[in-house]
């Protein structure tokens, strides 16, 4: 279950530079609502403080661990285990297990625990889309300094792809997990691009976060 204080305050870069051409070039990105305030014309101010990114942080956490929880439920495979003799003392020998082996095909996945880790990171992925595109239509705007901005501008186009390629890769897995048979390679590899895809977000969060600590020295 998705914690509601993740999603209610997470909030991030795009919207950061709202100066013509930077918005035209970006597609899409995330940014969850946070407390905000209307402006003439309807665009809202919304906040970006230490604490909604640090939330930001959590919810890429939620992503890497249910794709992680679904990449193991599409591989879990039977396994034997292989043992090697070894003497113990006179005339007493043990088997010590070594390794493992396959003994037969990956076993099917179970529907519950597919649908649950999707549902754990869909509805997160799909909103930061949704704030995304509010903030592309310039109904939403960060309320942060002239130069926190400028500091933020080059990582907006780093987001905005990482964002475009995690959506992309939920759409994939949302028509592979409908079930009931599964394709465990295709998903697999999904969740393995997926877990990367969220790794690079939160690069760009913490590069991100360091700029709005120094921020709030000031």
């Amino acid at each position: 279950m998705i914690r509601k204080s993740h999603i209610s305050v997470s909030i991030f870069l795009l919207g950061l530079i709202m100066a013509p051409g930077v918005i035209a070039q970006a597609q899409t990105a995330t940014a969850v609502a946070a407390p905000s305030r209307t402006l003439e014309g309807g665009v809202q101010k919304v906040d970006l403080s230490l604490e909604h990114l640090r939330d930001v942080g959590l919810d890429l956490k939620e992503i890497m661990t249910s794709s992680r929880h679904l990449y193991d439920e599409v591989t879990i495979q039977p396994v034997a285990m292989i043992t090697q003799p070894s003497m113990v003392g006179p005339g007493v020998i043990i088997n010590i297990p070594v390794g493992t082996r396959p003994v037969g095909p990956p076993q099917q996945p179970r529907k519950d625990r597919v649908d649950l880790a999707m549902n754990n990171m869909a509805p997160i992925i799909k909103l930061f889309k949704k704030n995304a595109d509010e903030f592309v239509a310039d109904q939403k705007e960060l309320d942060v300094s002239d130069d926190a901005k400028a500091k933020l501008h080059p990582l907006v186009g780093d987001w905005v792809t990482g964002v475009n390629k995690i959506s992309s890769e939920l759409q994939q897995l949302e028509s592979l997990t409908q079930g009931p048979q599964y394709d465990n390679a295709a998903i697999a590899a999904i969740c393995g691009n997926m877990q990367q895809s969220a790794r690079d977000l939160d690069k760009v969060k913490d590069k991100a976060f360091k700029i709005m600590k120094r921020e709030r020295r000031r």
